[in-house]
């Protein structure tokens, strides 16, 4: 705990350099940015599409989809930003073994990490759903609250542990099974469905979305928070705890993970 300000003091200078690096080729943030947008516009129209021919999907309305969709932009874009490095653990860190240099600094490896793999790009990502919640809940004519304020942002923040909890889990597997491309290919699809409404699933699909790969609290249960849906009031109180519980299982098979490590010899 004696070195916990040093640690901090070198895990931001990591992200300011970071940083730096990504603003310094500024055509490439540009291009970045202007697919980011074209990709959010995309699926936003087809959202539209379909709700101009069922003007409500099992009771929810296109803005309410749409503030769904815009905090599940916001809370992966967070992910994104300080956790990219996990797809690069199975090929980079582990087949390739750059992780040995990692292993011979005083400063944690996950830290490590997340701090040279901080990616500002994806900041776009989080102006977008931001800005997609913002116009959705005024299209909405939402009263949010300073408490309402405050849970939202518990959520968001116990979304984004989901998120990194369970990408480290799958990215841990790669310890047991050495494969370039990782285990994370049915994670973008299965967060994708996660950007709907929980209720137009049967019920096998909701159980998964909640209890094993439990990405329904990332968007769904805090867009029931904004638009004061009583009855997944209980199930969105609790996601602070399940992203605890997620990410202590997450933090086990890391260390369990990172104990059969074994150096490339190169």
């Amino acid at each position: 705990m004696k070195n916990l300000p040093h640690i901090i003091s070198i895990v931001a200078s990591f992200i300011a350099q970071r940083a730096k690096m990504s603003m310094a080729y500024r055509f490439d943030f540009f291009i970045s940015t202007v697919s980011t947008i074209a990709f959010g516009v995309m699926n936003i129209s087809l959202l539209y599409a379909i709700c101009s021919r069922i003007p409500t999907l099992l009771g929810w309305s296109f803005y309410e989809l749409l503030l769904i969709y815009g905090l599940g932009e916001l809370n992966f874009g967070v992910f994104a930003m300080f956790f990219t490095f996990l797809y690069r653990v199975p090929s980079h860190y582990i087949v390739e073994g750059k992780l040995d240099q990692k292993l011979t600094r005083p400063v944690p490896i996950y830290l490590q990490l997340a701090a040279e793999g901080f990616n500002f790009k994806d900041i776009i990502i989080v102006a977008k759903g931001l800005g997609i919640v913002i116009y959705a809940s005024a299209q909405l004519s939402l009263d949010i609250s300073l408490s309402r304020q405050l849970m939202i942002a518990l959520l968001c923040m116990s979304a984004v542990a989901i998120y990194a909890s369970v990408f480290t889990i799958f990215a841990s597997f790669s310890f047991w099974v050495m494969d370039r491309t990782g285990f994370f290919n049915p994670l973008f699809p299965i967060s994708d469905f996660s950007r709907f409404p929980l209720t137009i699933y049967p019920l096998g699909i909701r159980l998964f979305l909640t209890w094993l790969i439990p990405f329904a609290f990332v968007a769904f249960y805090p867009a029931t928070v904004l638009l004061d849906r009583g009855e997944f009031l209980t199930m969105a109180s609790i996601a602070p705890l399940v992203a605890l519980v997620f990410v202590l299982i997450a933090s086990r098979v890391w260390k369990a993970g990172l104990a059969r490590y074994e150096s490339t010899g190169t």
